[in-house]
C-alpha cells in the first residue's frame, strides 16, 4: 500500500508581496522565481523585487532598463538572476556584488521562453524559434562589460518548452519532441520516433535508496501520459494517467496552529480548561473534518461527487517538475498534479486559479498567479499530517482523520514506528468524554499493542537478561515522551552538474568565438565591419581568416580573468565598456546567412536530425549560383572554426545543399552550375579508405570492374545527371562519373539495354552482376547472347580475367573477389536462361559446358524445368 499525501498550511502572502508597488498602479508583478533563500518577482516596469523565502520579507529592488519582464530564473547557487522580456533582451545581476549592474545581451527576432542554470557560470537559454544557447559567465562575470554573448549549440524545429539537465546531459523539451543531449561528446538524440504539438516537458527524476541513486527521465505526452526513458534516450514504458486522475481534488487546509497551554512546567502540555476547571474541548470538537474522501467506505460517493471536476479529456501534462525527490509534479493554469511515475497519482488540486507558475522547494510548493497573487502549500503524508494534528493538540481532528481512514491507518502502522505514540490517543479520548470515537479507533490501538509487543519479544536476549531496544511504552501502558517537529527537514539532493556544456573557448574554437561576437576588428569577406561592436548573437558573419591566423589564445582561459595570450580580448572589453546598446555597423544579409547555415551544420552534426525545413528557408532566397558562394564561403567558416579538412568540409556543405536540392531542376541550370553539381556528386561520393582499397579496377585506365558498394548518396541526382549527359550525347562525361562512383554503372547498362547495344550489354551485365540488369537483358538474348554469357563467365572463374567496361582490355580479378556472393553463380545464370530459351537449347548448352561447370553447381530444378519446357 503506498503512502497517502495532503496538503497543508496554505497561506497567502499577496498583501506582503505587494507592498513594495503598493503606491504605484502602474507596476503589476509579471513573473516569479523561487529557491531556498529567495523569492524574486519581475515587473512591468523591468525591475527585479528580492524577498526572502522564510520569513517571507521584501529585501531590495534591482533596477533595469529591459522593460516588462517575460522570465526569471535564480541560479542555483543563488548568486546569479537571469531576466528576459518579450522583445527577447536577457538581462543577469550578481546578488552578491556591492553595487548590482545588469549585463544584458540580445535574440534576434525571438524571445525567452525558458531558462536553465547548469551551474553560477553558465546559463542554457531556450527560445521560441527553437533555438538553444549558452552563456559562459566564467568569462563574463567580474568584467566590467555592458553586454553579454551568447552561442547557440542547437536549432530544433518547434518553441522550447523546458530544459532541465543531471551531470553531463541536457533534456530539452519542445512543442514537437524531447532530445537528450551529452554535452561531454556532443551527441543529441531524439526520444521516441512520435510526434507531439504542444507545450509538452520533460524532466530528470533521481531515484534515491539503499543501494545508491538511479536517473530516469520522464516526459510529457498527449493524453495524461508519460514516457519513462533511460539515459541512453530509449524509451522504457508509457504511464497513462488518465483514468488515475478520476480520484478527487485535493484541498489545502489552513496551518495548524497549537491549542496546548504551557503549565509551570515546561515539559508539559494540557488542553485549555474553562472557568468551572474542566477541560474544554468544544472548540476542538467543532472542528471535526475527514482530510480525504474515505478510500475504503465512501469511494462511489466521492467518485460520483468528483466526476465533475475531474480532467478533462483534452488536458495534458506540460511542464514536469521532480518534487521531494520521489515525485514529478505537473501543473496547469487551474490544476497541479504530484505524480508517482509508477502511474499512481499522489493528489491533485483544482484549488487555485489562473496559475501562471509553480515552483518547488523541499516539500513546499509555490504558487504565482496571472493576478499577481501568491500562495504556499506544504505536502506531506497522511500519518505525519495526523502526528502534526496530534503533538499540536488537536486530538479530536486526529482521532477523526484516522477513523476516516481506518483501513489505511492499520496497514501503515505496521511499518510507521512513529506512529506507536498515537497510542496515548486513547486515554485522551476517554478524558473528552469521547467515548464512542475511541471505541471506533480500538482496532487501531489494538494494532499498535499488537506490534508494540513483537518489538519486545524481537528485543529479548534470554542469556543476559531482557532487553527492550525503542519500545513507545512503559509497563504501565503509558506512552514515553518522543519529541516531535512541526517542520520537516528535506535537504536538497542538488544534482552535481558537471561542466561540461559547449564553452566559449573549446568547441567552437577561437574564430567563432569572435565571429559571434562581431568584432569590429575582424574583416568579414565582403567589407569591413565599421562603427562600434555588436551583442546580438545573429548578427554576425563571416571570418577573414587571415586576419586572426596569428592570434594565440588559450582555450583554457574560462574564469573570467584576463590573460597575456590573449591580445584580442582586451580591445574587446575597452570597447565595450564604452559601446552603445544600439547597433551601429551593418553586417550584410548573406553574412547572415552564412552564420546561420553553419549553427545548422553544427546542430546537426551533432544531434543527427534532419534541419532540412531550415535551411530551405534560406537557400529559397537564392538562385543556384548565389547558392554556391554561400556554399564555399559556409566551408571556408567550418574549416577555421572546426579543424576540418577542406575535402571533409566541402562534402559537408554539399551534402546540406543536396538534401535539400530537386533533382529535375539539372535540365534548367546553366553549365557552370550543372557542373557545380556533377563535380559535387562525385566528391559526395568519392571512395576513401577500405572502400578504395576493395574496388576491383582496370590496370589499363583504373576504370572499376563493377560496384562493391550497395549504397549511393543521393542517387536520384546522379541518375538525373547521367539522363542529361547521355541525352546530350556525352558518353564520356557518364563513364567519368561512373569511375569515381561505381554504382551509376547500373544506370550506363540501362542505358545500353534501351538501346540494345548488345556488344555493350553482354559485359556489363557480367561484371555487374545485378539480377534485376540480367532479367531486362534476359528479353533481349538470343542462343548467341546466352552462349558468350556463358563463357565470359567461364574465362572469369577459369582464368579469373575479366574485360574492361571502359578501354575493354582483359583484366586479372584476384579469386578473392570472385569467390564472394559478388558475381553471379552458373545456377543462377542457366535458370534465368531456362524461363526464356526452350528446354532443349539450355540442355544442349549444358552439354557444350559440363567440362567447366563445377560438380553440384546446378540443381535438380534446372533439369526438371527444361524437360518441362522442351
Amino acid at each position: 500500500m503506498g503512502d497517502k499525501y495532503v496538503l497543508y498550511n496554505e497561506e497567502d502572502f499577496t498583501l506582503v508581496i505587494q507592498e513594495p508597488i503598493r503606491q504605484s498602479s502602474r507596476i503589476k508583478y509579471t513573473y516569479c522565481d523561487a529557491s531556498e533563500k529567495y523569492l524574486v518577482f519581475g515587473a512591468t516596469s523591468g525591475s527585479l523585487y528580492i524577498f526572502n523565502r522564510d520569513p517571507c520579507t521584501f529585501t531590495k529592488i534591482l533596477p533595469s532598463k529591459l522593460g516588462s519582464v517575460s522570465q526569471v530564473k535564480i541560479s542555483k547557487g543563488e548568486r546569479l538572476i537571469a531576466f528576459s522580456n518579450v522583445k527577447g533582451q536577457i538581462g543577469i545581476v550578481d546578488l552578491q556584488a556591492a553595487d548590482p549592474q545588469v549585463i544584458t545581451t540580445q535574440l534576434e527576432r525571438s524571445y525567452v521562453t525558458c531558462f536553465y542554470w547548469e551551474n553560477d557560470e553558465k546559463l542554457i537559454v531556450g527560445d521560441q524559434k527553437g533555438h538553444v544557447s549558452v552563456i559562459n559567465l566564467g568569462y563574463f562575470m567580474g568584467r566590467n562589460i555592458m553586454n553579454l554573448t551568447l552561442r547557440s549549440i542547437l536549432l530544433l524545429d518547434s518553441p522550447i518548452v523546458q530544459i532541465d539537465g543531471a551531470d553531463e546531459l541536457l533534456l530539452i523539451s519542445t512543442h514537437s519532441k524531447c532530445v537528450l543531449c551529452n554535452t561531454e561528446v556532443e551527441e543529441f538524440k531524439q526520444i521516441g520516433n512520435r510526434p507531439r504539438d504542444g507545450e509538452y516537458g520533460g524532466c530528470f527524476y533521481v531515484l534515491k535508496d539503499d543501494f545508491g541513486s538511479q536517473t530516469r527521465i520522464y516526459c510529457a505526452r498527449p493524453g495524461c501520459r508519460l514516457w519513462e526513458v533511460d539515459l541512453d534516450g530509449n524509451v522504457k514504458h508509457t504511464h497513462q494517467f488518465k483514468s488515475a486522475l478520476s480520484v478527487p481534488p485535493a484541498k489545502p487546509y489552513p496551518r495548524l496552529e497549537s491549542t496546548l497551554v504551557v503549565t509551570n512546567d515546561t515539559n508539559h502540555k494540557t488542553e485549555p480548561k474553562s472557568s468551572n476547571g474542566k477541560i474544554n474541548h468544544q472548540d476542538n470538537n467543532q472542528h471535526k473534518y475527514h482530510l480525504l474522501p474515505p478510500s475504503d467506505t465512501d469511494h462511489n460517493e466521492s467518485q460520483q461527487s468528483t466526476s465533475d471536476v475531474s480532467p478533462s479529456n483534452t488536458f495534458h501534462f506540460s511542464k514536469l517538475i521532480n518534487f521531494m525527490e520521489k515525485f514529478v509534479l505537473s501543473y496547469s493554469d487551474s490544476k497541479f498534479y504530484i505524480l508517482d511515475p509508477t502511474s499512481r497519482v499522489i493528489l491533485w488540486s483544482n484549488h487555485f486559479n489562473n496559475i501562471q507558475s509553480v515552483h518547488v522547494v523541499n516539500s513546499k510548493i509555490i504558487i504565482f498567479t496571472a493576478t499577481s497573487t501568491l500562495f504556499t502549500v506544504d505536502c506531506c503524508t497522511l500519518q505525519e499530517y495526523v502526528l502534526k494534528e496530534f503533538h499540536y493538540g488537536l486530538y479530536l481532528k486526529a482521532a477523526n482523520s484516522i477513523n476516516a481512514h481506518m483501513t489505511y491507518f492499520i496497514e501503515t502502522v505496521k511499518i510507521r514506528h512513529e506512529l506507536h505514540q498515537l497510542y496515548k490517543l486513547k486515554q485522551i479520548l476517554e478524558d473528552l468524554d469521547e467515548v464512542q470515537l475511541a471505541k471506533d479507533l480500538q482496532k487501531f490501538f489494538d494494532e499498535i499493542f499488537a506490534r508494540n509487543n513483537e518489538m519486545v519479544q524481537r528485543s529479548m536476549r534470554f542469556n543476559n537478561g531482557i532487553y527492550i531496544l525503542d519500545n513507545q511504552f512503559t509497563a504501565s501502558g503509558k506512552v514515553k515522551k518522543n519529541n516531535f517537529s512541526d517542520k520537516t527537514q528535506t535537504e536538497s539532493s542538488g544534482i552535481n552538474i558537471k561542466d561540461a556544456l559547449v564553452s566559449a573557448y573549446d568547441v567552437y574554437g577561437k574564430n567563432l568565438k569572435h565571429m559571434i561576437k562581431g568584432l569590429k576588428t575582424l574583416n568579414l569577406e565582403s567589407g569591413n565591419l565599421n562603427g562600434k561592436s555588436d551583442h546580438k548573437t545573429n548578427e554576425t558573419g563571416k571570418i577573414n581568416q587571415t586576419q586572426i591566423e596569428n592570434e594565440n589564445e588559450s582555450p583554457n582561459n574560462q574564469n573570467g580573468t584576463s590573460s597575456e595570450s590573449d591580445p584580442v580580448i582586451e580591445p574587446l572589453v575597452v570597447k565595450r565598456r564604452s559601446a552603445s546598446t544600439q547597433l551601429e555597423y551593418s553586417v550584410t544579409e548573406e553574412e547572415k546567412i552564412v552564420r546561420s547555415l553553419y549553427l545548422i551544420y553544427k546542430s546537426s552534426k551533432i544531434s543527427n536530425l534532419n534541419f532540412l525545413d531550415r535551411y530551405s528557408m534560406l537557400f529559397d532566397r537564392y538562385d543556384t549560383n548565389h547558392i554556391i558562394v554561400l556554399l564555399e564561403k559556409l566551408k571556408n567558416v567550418i574549416m577555421e572554426n572546426d579543424d576540418e579538412e577542406e575535402a571533409e568540409a566541402n562534402r559537408d556543405c554539399i551534402k546540406m545543399y543536396f538534401d535539400y536540392l530537386n533533382p529535375e531542376i539539372i535540365y534548367e541550370l546553366d553549365d557552370d552550375c550543372r557542373d557545380f553539381i556533377k563535380n559535387s556528386f562525385m566528391s559526395v561520393n568519392q571512395m576513401i579508405g577500405n572502400d578504395e582499397v576493395l574496388v576491383v579496377r582496370c590496370e589499363n585506365c583504373d576504370f572499376p570492374l563493377k560496384p562493391i558498394r550497395s549504397v549511393c548518396r543521393y542517387p536520384k541526382i546522379g541518375v538525373t545527371l547521367l539522363q542529361y549527359y547521355w541525352s546530350r550525347k556525352d558518353p564520356d562525361t557518364c563513364y567519368a562519373i561512373a569511375k569515381v562512383v561505381p554504382e551509376m554503372l547500373d544506370q550506363i547498362c540501362k542505358f545500353y539495354i534501351q538501346e540494345k547495344r548488345m556488344d555493350k550489354v553482354l559485359q556489363f551485365v557480367v561484371n555487374l552482376a545485378n539480377q534485376e540488369l540480367l532479367l531486362k537483358a534476359a528479353d533481349l538474348y538470343d542462343i548467341d547472347a546466352w552462349r558468350k554469357t556463358f563463357d565470359i563467365y567461364s574465362r572469369l572463374l577459369q582464368d579469373q580475367t575479366l574485360n574492361c567496361l571502359n578501354c575493354d582490355q582483359l583484366c586479372k580479378v584476384q579469386k578473392s573477389f570472385y569467390d564472394t556472393n559478388l558475381f553471379y553463380t552458373f545456377n543462377h545464370i542457366f535458370a534465368t536462361a531456362s524461363n526464356y530459351m526452350n528446354g532443349r537449347v539450355i540442355l544442349d548448352l549444358l552439354l557444350n559446358y559440363c567440362e567447366k561447370i563445377p560438380n553440384g553447381a546446378l540443381t535438380k530444378e534446372i533439369y526438371l524445368n527444361c524437360l518441362q519446357n522442351s
